[in-house]
């Protein structure tokens, strides 16, 4: 009568659905045919691929996924000194190191980072996103819900420009009905944004403040101090 599979010389054991690292083991496959003492298993990664490894090695330590951990280790590595791993690393570290000089905005105020882009595979997946999403040199991450989380269906790339105004300290100015910042109103009076500021402080009406323009004021102040010395 034939022995039970795996009763005998080498007995089998059952680590199915147990993890390692990144990986499940999902069946038992058999053994090594070069050597019967090394157990082969199927096991599932966390990044989706299937992969026959022998038991030893997982349950040792020395294997923790199907390859991608290295790949991911080596693309962390390789942009470590680029301005996206900046972005990356600045938005984790100022909702979770209470060190962080920009804790009180951010993590102090609940704000978090999601899990997809924490952990060991956070900066790869946040990469991915990025290059999915419109991300290129200029840009900056944006939250569009200040109050939100930094998570994919909140994020987006903006210009400086746009970041600025779309902050929760964003000041607008309303003529006529319509609200815009000073640096909306300045795309259309064509006066600088801290100019409009400048006057808005110094109690101008706003209407004035974002249409008169700089020259005229300036020849207007001249005339005025002139026929006064006068």
């Amino acid at each position: 009568m034939s022995k039970p599979k795996g009763v005998g010389r080498y007995e089998r054991i059952d680590i199915t659905g147990e993890r390692y690292g990144r990986l499940v083991a999902i069946e038992y496959v058999g053994r090594n045919e070069k050597n019967n003492s090394i157990s082969l298993w199927k096991y599932k990664c966390d990044c989706g691929n299937e992969v026959v490894l022998p038991m030893s090695a997982v349950r040792s330590g020395n294997t923790k996924s199907c390859g991608c951990y290295k790949r991911d280790k080596s693309i962390k590595h390789n942009m470590t000194g680029t301005k996206l791993y900046r972005v990356w690393k600045g938005m984790r570290d100022r909702c979770n190191k209470e060190n962080s000089c920009n804790y009180f905005r951010y993590g102090a105020r609940g704000i978090r980072v999601c899990e997809e882009w924490q952990g060991d595979n956070g900066f790869q997946n946040f990469y991915d996103w990025s290059m999915e999403n419109g991300y290129k040199n200029g840009l900056w991450i944006d939250r569009i819900d200040n109050n939100g989380n930094y998570e994919p269906s909140n994020c987006k790339w903006s210009t400086p420009k746009e970041q600025g105004n779309n902050r929760r300290v964003t000041v607008y100015y309303t003529i006529d009905g319509v609200s815009k910042t000073a640096s909306q109103w300045s795309e259309i009076s064509g006066v600088r944004p801290s100019v409009i500021r400048s006057r808005i402080y110094r109690g101008w009406d706003v209407k004035k403040a974002v249409f008169q323009k700089v020259g005229r004021y300036k020849r207007k102040n001249e005339t005025t101090h002139n026929s006064n010395r006068e």
